[in-house]
């Protein structure tokens, strides 16, 4: 008899435990394997991960229960992948099931199809040997012979303990349909040698090449302005890897959202890339992953999920646009993609390539300390391509000057201009919906979601007033709650207010709206970038998902509505965002062999990040970046934890917080001592009625952060149980 040591796979903020399972007589239960196993008083069910065999257990460890199925045929995770997730646990203060978690496709057994047929009995089975449910999986069966096990269960109610019980009893036989790697998402037969370097490419290339033939687990920057061709760098060094056979993950922000660089991947590499995104099903992300693991796709192409995709032996990891938040996740665990890779590149001895127009500052900072070499690229890759002209509009004179219309003159003559000369314009404004609030003239007061208390926003186009935090959507109001006034005014702009007013100037226009409604669908993002492609609109009006991943030759303009939204936000991030924003959604103008030009409307045009995007100077304004954080002792000067407290009761929840407060103060002292600042609430105070309170830590090095994190939060939810700490390391939202 054989029993498996197996963590079980529960809640986000709860403790996971090793418990022991008996393995049934005939069941193959490798290492590695994910299972399905009876889980407390109620036997729920629910999925584990078996960390080791044993043919013996403790006496006093009680009744032991058996395991119920096991997920797919092959194990789910190896012992380089166990490392690496208790590395996460520990690092992030994640339960090790969640981490384990990460490196499983959703639904292994979709990755093959297992076939039933019902065997010949020389002796018929007694009725009495048969239950009822087994005796509808057989009828079922009967009916459809060619049906999966899986839709055979499905139909019949069956559990998989009723169809292993009809296994050992010799009635059916289930048998994987076959052993053939599951055709490829992206096929493309024709495969496109690609361009030659330039100087600086090249340069680049052969840097990264060397350090993965040298086995160096070196980190690289590659720090090229827009345009300026690293993908082309990327895509000649993954060549190379390749042809070494080793395979390269190309980590992007959101693969839904760079539907060209696929195009050019494919062309590049066939049926050897392997893409993977949110908006894959269940069943076409484990047909990926099992090309993946059995070494079909050499190239992984996804999101910061991709990473844990199981490669079987890598030899470089890219991060494209590294300086983007979406890299790091907002729940357990709460993990930054870049600080995985560099592990990972670590461990395995190869080399970790961060790409970007605007790199983080603490890339930047990193670069200049030598703990990355940095590669720069400083040209236009398009012969004579230059960057595009970039002037600031002061919005305070056209005010003064009568116009209200949130256009100034200047941006509506050159879009009048585009349009004479048959080319395309792009209008960024950070904000979808119609106004970003609706508010009683007569008494002030505002429409705020009742569960957040944060402003609606309306959607015109679906007539609605909707929560973009909590999703809640209402009908409109004619007269005010407060004081039944019919004086409500739509307040502030959104996309859909832009393309209202710019269709009343430009009535002959073709304008479209590429924001997170327009383009919810599936491919919704890949037709919009088709249509622009194809000449189909004039104007493009769209939020933050226009300002990357897109080469549009035919877009000579851009013009930025309004600079200033994000240059406030109560986050130490928010001047570099805005730099990065504005620096890259400049960076659509002016791509092919046309001249671009960028109209940005501010009422802060003194503003440094302003100045310094205007005047293409990043060193100016990093030079400024890093001094101010210096003076703030923020990152990259300092490290931070974080620890987020949520809660249905918004007096419990502040009275943890501070518990918690002295908790980590009394922990900390001596000359490792962390700074413990707070509580208070949150920025965002209350979400969907969960109140929000926040601490955060900081040091000059991250482990003192860990270890006092992970020793206070252990103490603290043993007193609070109800009250969710989430900590987080390094955040990149201060929520």
């Amino acid at each position: 008899m054989a029993f498996a040591q197996i963590i079980v796979k529960l809640a986000a903020h709860q403790t996971d435990s090793v418990y022991t399972y008996r393995i049934p007589d005939g069941m193959r239960v490798p290492v590695g394997s994910m299972v399905r196993v009876p889980f407390g008083k109620g036997n729920r069910m629910l999925d584990g991960f078996v960390l080791g065999i044993t043919q013996t257990v403790d006496g006093s460890i009680g009744r032991i229960k058996d395991i119920e199925e096991v997920s797919g045929r092959e194990p789910v995770f190896t012992g380089r992948e166990l490392v690496m997730a208790q590395w996460m646990s520990r690092r992030y203060d994640a339960p090790l099931s969640s981490c384990l978690a990460l490196f499983v496709p959703r639904d292994p057994d979709k990755t093959v199809q297992i076939r039933v047929c019902a065997r010949q009995l020389r002796e018929p089975v007694p009725k009495d040997r048969i239950g009822t449910v087994q005796k509808s999986f057989l009828n079922v069966l009967a009916e459809h012979p060619d049906w999966s096990l899986s839709l055979l269960m499905k139909a019949s109610g069956a559990a998989r303990s009723s169809v292993r019980s009809l296994e050992n009893k010799g009635i059916i036989e289930c048998f994987e349909e076959s052993d053939q790697t599951p055709a490829p998402l992206v096929i493309q037969r024709v495969t496109d040698p690609g361009k030659e370097l330039n100087a600086e490419q090249k340069q680049a290339a052969d840097r990264i090449i060397r350090a993965f033939h040298e086995g160096r687990s070196s980190k690289f920057l590659l720090y090229g302005i827009t345009g300026s061709g690293k993908t082309e760098v990327y895509m000649n060094c993954m060549e190379q890897v390749l042809t070494a056979g080793k395979g390269a993950y190309l980590l992007v922000p959101e693969i839904s959202l760079t539907p060209q660089l696929v195009e050019r991947l494919a062309r590049r590499f066939g049926d050897q890339i392997a893409v993977l995104h949110s908006r894959l099903n269940d069943t076409e992300r484990s047909r990926e992953w099992e090309r993946i693991r059995r070494g079909a796709a050499k190239v992984v192409v996804g999101p910061r999920s991709a990473l844990f995709a199981p490669m079987p032996d890598p030899g470089l990891i890219i991060l494209d646009e590294e300086h983007e938040s979406s890299y790091k996740s907002e729940i357990t665990p709460r993990y930054h993609a870049r600080e995985v890779a560099e592990e990972m590149a670590a461990r395995g001895g190869f080399p970790l390539v961060l790409g970007s127009a605007t790199p983080s500052c603490e890339s930047y900072y990193q670069a200049l300390e030598g703990q990355a070499e940095l590669l720069r690229l400083s040209r236009r890759a398009v012969q004579d391509a230059v960057l595009p002209a970039i002037r600031l509009i002061d919005m305070r004179k056209e005010i003064a000057s009568g116009n209200m219309t949130g256009f100034s003159g200047e941006l509506i003559a050159a879009v009048k201009d585009r349009l004479a000369k048959n080319e395309q314009s792009i209008l960024f404004l950070n904000r979808r919906g119609y106004s970003s609030f609706v508010s009683c003239r007569k008494c002030g007061f505002v429409l705020r979601c009742p569960a957040c208390f944060l402003p609606y926003t309306y959607h015109k186009e679906q007539n609605l007033l909707i929560c973009h935090h909590c999703g809640r959507a209402v009908q409109p109001v004619d007269t005010c709650p407060s004081c039944g006034s019919r004086y409500l005014r739509m307040s502030g702009m959104g996309t859909e207010r832009i393309v209202e007013d710019l269709a009343g100037l430009f009535p002959e226009a073709r304008i479209m709206r590429m924001d997170a409604s327009t383009t919810s669908g599936k491919n919704g993002f890949q037709e919009a970038y088709e249509q622009i492609r194809d000449h189909q609109a004039d104007i493009i009006v769209g939020t933050q998902m226009i300002a990357k991943g897109m080469d549009m030759p035919l877009v000579t303009l851009v013009g930025v509505i309004s600079a200033d939204m994000s240059l406030y936000y109560p986050d130490f991030h928010s001047t570099e965002r805005t730099f990065q924003l504005l620096t890259q959604v400049a960076g659509r103008a002016g791509r092919g062999d046309r001249p671009g030009e960028v109209l940005i409307q501010t009422y802060e045009p003194n503003h440094y990040v302003l100045q310094s995007v205007a005047a293409h100077d990043d060193a100016e304004f990093y030079r400024q970046e890093l001094a101010s954080r210096e003076t703030l002792v923020c990152p990259p000067f300092a490290h931070f934890l974080q620890i987020l407290l949520t809660g249905r009761e918004e007096d419990k929840v502040r009275q943890a917080a501070g518990e918690l407060a002295g908790i980590l103060q009394r922990e900390s002292s001596g000359t490792d001592a962390v700074a413990v600042l707070g509580p208070a609430p949150a920025e965002l105070g209350r979400i969907d009625n969960v109140f929000r309170w926040k601490l955060l830590l900081r040091h000059p090095e991250e482990e003192p952060l860990i270890r006092l994190g992970g020793r206070c939060l252990e103490m603290f939810r043993e007193r609070y149980r109800d009250i969710t700490a989430a900590a987080d390391l390094n955040p990149v939202n201060m929520y």
